[in-house]
């Protein structure tokens, strides 16, 4: 009796230990693994053969990109996918769009990167084919140094957070060109907090030559504080040759975008076909270089420098180098703008263009405005409330006086043109609308622009010359001389 109780007791262990060495005995997933992409081929036989084990091998036994993604999806944890040598990868027409990327996943092609011609070494190959070369789904991604052209919609679709999208680092430069739609779309609320740096986009990988994008950048449908640059322009991204706007924020919660230290355009043979930057439909709060930024150089665009229209919030354009655009500098169809501080010269039109009743409270302050095609700043239809410019009554080199609405700031300048290129100080008018500047100008003719409570800001007022006072007459220093 005692024996079968021993057995029975010794059966029912194995029983219940069994499954739980079956269990050890299984390969477990690997966390946080790398990949090495050893071919460039895509075709039937280059999906992943076992996602989840560990391995990028496909069929074959090879890493392609495909199988990488795809097993870096079945893993948990952060991977990484590189390359082994320099490649070019032409997406299969039969496989399709490459997998979403669904877990957190660096792809990292700056160990391969063309140091001899200074360009991406691995080149991702739509083939003109209907879907986005890179769908980022995960927070926390990374894109390192890859030329990723030829996709008829997005060269990179961003719907999560927290990602980065090129390097100021050697090699992790990407070039997203001759895509269908943007170069890089950020869109939905879920696209927050991503990083775009460093990057050519809508160019050759040389930087001199279009290969045009749709649009460059686009920021979207609650797309919020996302950094298109950085703090530096060694930060900043070469935005230019799109077919039309280089950056594009729009619609409701698309709020505190910052972009700083880009070139937008360049020289007019690889400008954007339209304006530099459009910011519309209600987004909120964007800012267009700064005090904590360093500025945009905008310039060589088909359209406006900056078109901002029907937006929320406060929108700021500061330190911002903004000249030879096809259209003005600056176009405010919006209100509650605030431009700061920006060098604005050489657009075929107005300097800043400000229209429409619903345009008030753009607030135009200590910028150098100068040699447009048109005035420096006009107010069209409404626009500002079409405030009254200043009158000067008189200047010279240690300062003017004239006549301003009451209360109102005014600000004067220095140029050649009757624009405003030199900003040389404030003044307020009093009760009576009367002001005095005690400061220096330098002329050789002075201009003054207005600004009231409410943050409207008037037109250039017409010039005045600075003058010298006249040289004492060599009577003074003889009294002796009679009449």
């Amino acid at each position: 009796m005692k024996t079968k109780l021993y057995w029975g007791i010794i059966l029912l262990s194995l029983l219940l230990v069994y499954p739980l060495l079956m269990v050890m005995k299984r390969p477990l997933p690997l966390h946080a693994a790398g990949f090495i992409v050893d071919t460039s081929a895509d075709d039937l036989w280059a999906h992943d053969a076992n996602p989840g084990d560990g391995l990028c091998a496909d069929q074959l036994g090879s890493c392609t990109l495909r199988a990488a993604i795809e097993e870096a999806n079945a893993l948990p944890g952060h991977d990484t996918i590189t390359f082994s040598s320099p490649m070019t990868i032409t997406i299969s027409p039969d496989e399709g769009q490459l997998p979403t990327i669904t877990g957190q996943l660096d792809i990292d092609a700056s160990g391969v990167w063309d140091n001899i011609h200074d360009k991406p070494g691995v080149i991702l190959n739509g083939g003109g084919q209907n879907f986005s070369g890179l769908v980022l789904m995960a927070d926390s991604c990374h894109v390192y140094g890859l030329y990723i052209r030829n996709f008829n919609f997005n060269g990179i679709s961003v719907r999560s957070g927290y990602n980065n999208i090129g390097g100021a680092e050697d090699g992790r430069r990407n070039v997203i060109s001759g895509n269908g739609l943007a170069g890089i779309d950020i869109n939905g609320s879920a696209g927050q907090n991503n990083f775009v740096v460093n990057n050519f986009i809508g160019v050759s990988p040389s930087g001199t030559a279009k290969e045009p994008n749709i649009v460059g950048i686009s920021l979207l449908d609650g797309a919020a504080s996302n950094v298109i640059g950085g703090y530096t322009t060694l930060q900043g991204n070469l935005i230019a040759g799109n077919t039309e706007h280089g950056i594009v924020v729009g619609g409701s919660g698309t709020n505190g975008n910052i972009l700083g230290g880009n070139v937008i355009g360049g020289t007019p043979t690889l400008g954007n076909g339209r304006d530099g930057v459009s910011v519309h439909t209600n987004a909120g709060h964007t800012i267009i270089g700064g005090s904590n930024y360093p500025g945009n150089t905008i310039s060589g665009n088909g359209e406006s420098g900056i078109y901002v229209s029907t937006v929320t919030g406060t929108t700021r354009a500061e330190f911002n180098t903004i000249y030879e655009n096809g259209d003005s500098g600056i176009t405010i169809f919006g209100a509650n703008v605030w431009v700061i501080s920006n060098t604005i010269s050489a657009n075929n039109d107005a300097g800043i263009i400000v229209s429409g009743a619903a345009a008030t409270g753009n607030w135009l302050t200590q910028n150098s405005v100068y040699n447009n095609g048109w005035i420096g700043i006009d107010l069209i239809s409404g626009g500002n409330t079409e405030l009254a410019a200043p009158v000067i009554t008189s200047a010279a080199p240690t300062g003017a006086m004239g006549t301003a609405c009451v209360s109102c700031t005014v600000e004067l300048f220095s140029s050649s043109d009757g624009e405003g290129q030199t900003y040389e100080g404030v003044t307020t008018a009093d009760a009576n609308g009367d002001w005095t500047y005690n400061g220096s100008l330098g002329g050789p003719l002075a201009t003054a622009i207005a600004t009231d409570g409410n943050k409207n800001s008037s037109e250039f007022s017409f010039p005045s010359s600075v003058a010298n006072p006249p040289s004492p007459s060599y009577k003074q220093f003889l009294p002796f001389v009679t009449k």
